[in-house]
Formats: structure tokens, C-alpha cells, sequence
């Protein structure tokens, strides 16, 4: 009996000895697992804190654009408001303005309307005889 007792008690630590080996590889690789999943968390807070960055440069690169199309545009107005001319480009925002007031300038007044009517209401009676 006692070879049976020496066995069985080899067997038993054996047993015991992987158990906690088991255990021991199941515990590392949860802790193996909370690690990638801290590191994936961290790249992720990264990766949202860059989106933050890049959309507020593009926001202030906007502002600045608009802020500086505004002081060219103001500079413009100046300009022409003193009856300078300036060196460079106009503003298409201008160009455009000033072409509708071009226009409207160039619009004949109403009686001179009324005058080219008759004129070419009686070119169409001559025409006629």
C-alpha cells in the first residue's frame, strides 16, 4: 500500500502543480489582455485628441482667411472711396459690385427711354411706307 499511497500522492502534486500553472497562464493572459486593450484606449484618446487639434487649425486657418479677405476688401474700399488706385488684384467680391454699379451707371435715365422709343417707333412707320 504504500507504493500506492507514493504514487498517488505524485500524481496528486503533479495535478496541483498544473492546476496552478493553468491558473498562473490564465491570469497573464488577462493581464496580457487589459494591456492591449489600456493601449488600444490610449491610441484611440490620441487619435480623438489629433481630430480635436486638426479641426481647430482648420478653424482658425478659416477665421484667419475670412479676417484677411476682410482687410484686403476694406483696403479696396478705401482705395476707391479716395479715388487711389492700387497695385495688385481687386477682390472678386468687389469686382463684383463694382460692376453692378457700372451698370447701373450706364443705365439710360427714364426720359431718355421714352425719347429712344419714339425715335424707334417712327423708324418702324418709316419703314412701312
Amino acid at each position: 500500500m504504500r507504493a500506492e499511497d507514493g504514487i498517488r500522492y505524485i500524481k496528486e502534486r503533479n495535478e496541483k502543480e498544473q492546476m496552478l500553472e493553468m491558473e498562473k497562464a490564465v491570469k497573464e493572459q488577462e493581464l496580457a489582455a487589459r494591456k492591449v486593450q489600456a493601449l488600444e484606449d490610449k491610441a484611440q484618446r490620441e487619435n480623438e485628441k489629433a481630430e480635436r487639434t486638426l479641426k481647430k487649425l482648420e478653424e482658425d486657418a478659416e477665421k484667419n482667411k475670412a479676417e484677411e479677405a476682410l482687410a484686403r476688401e476694406r483696403k479696396w474700399l478705401d482705395a476707391l472711396a479716395k479715388g487711389k488706385k492700387l497695385k495688385g488684384r481687386m477682390p472678386r467680391s468687389l469686382q463684383a459690385s463694382q460692376a453692378v454699379s457700372q451698370v447701373a451707371s450706364r443705365a439710360p435715365s427714364p426720359e431718355l427711354n421714352d425719347e429712344m422709343d419714339l425715335v424707334e417707333s417712327e423708324e418702324d412707320f418709316d419703314m412701312m411706307d
